[in-house]
């Protein structure tokens, strides 16, 4: 509700000014008198207040001009639930990939085991000529 009460006492600023500059006419001086009347300068201060709140609704919401916080609350948990979410799918495929790792080196030690040759070798190639050899000797 702020941010909408600043919002509008922003465009108010925005119109006076754009008069100001356009008809040499100053509406909130010519409403209460003088620009150096206390209610004048009572709205010059609140417009002023209400742009620097308008400026750090754009600065903490990113560009977005956001009019309930509550809205903004929700799409920020969204943001994160969503973030969070992929990051639990980024750490399941590590995961996966691990495993996957894990399975090939046990395939590969069961491959050294099956060896043909019946030598207790590391390379997992079939060595039949070898044992060829050693049979006819």
């Amino acid at each position: 509700m702020l941010s909408l009460i600043s919002f509008i006492l922003v465009c108010i600023g925005c119109i006076n000014w754009f008069c100001i500059g356009i008809l040499q006419f100053d509406f909130v001086a010519g409403i209460f008198g003088s620009q150096s009347n206390i209610f004048s300068r009572l709205i010059y201060t609140l417009v002023g207040v209400a742009a620097i709140i308008v400026i750090a609704n754009f600065v903490t919401n990113k560009g977005k001009f956001v009019v309930s916080f509550k809205k903004a609350n929700e799409e920020y948990k969204d943001y994160k639930a969503e973030k969070t979410s992929t990051n639990r799918r980024k750490a399941l495929a590590t995961e996966s990939a691990d495993e996957f790792t894990i399975e090939k080196e046990l395939k590969d030690e069961d491959k050294v085991d099956d060896c043909n040759c019946g030598h207790n070798c590391e390379c997992g190639k079939d060595h039949t000529n070898k044992n060829n050899n050693n049979k006819q000797v």
